[in-house]
């Protein structure tokens, strides 16, 4: 994906929803874009875009806000909210497993 001669942006914009197969939406957005206009402009997102909250934004990997401005070939990624939290869980298995003895 590149910068059109026209001055629009190729992005794309990810979600991967539990259970099911990733979903990726391709997109030709103006370029003073925000990662809040590609989500809404994707329909992958119901609802407002939030500017903080459970739902989070990024690009390649790397949490943003959503007024960032995207640029040609960025891949947004919408998070979603972790099921359990990772601390919580790796007590969880720790307790499921017992106590290993000490020698």
């Amino acid at each position: 994906m590149a910068e059109d001669p026209g001055g629009w942006v190729d992005v794309c914009v990810a979600t991967a929803p539990a259970g099911e197969t990733p979903i990726v939406v391709h997109l030709r957005l103006p370029p003073t874009a925000t990662i809040a206009d590609a989500v809404a402009a994707s329909r992958l997102h119901t609802g407002p875009v939030p500017a903080a909250g459970n739902i989070k934004f990024g690009i390649w990997g790397k949490r943003l806000p959503p007024a960032t401005i995207v640029r040609a070939g960025d891949r947004v990624e919408i998070y979603r909210a972790l099921a359990v939290d990772p601390k919580i869980a790796r007590q969880q298995r720790a307790a499921k497993q017992g106590r290993k003895t000490q020698r």
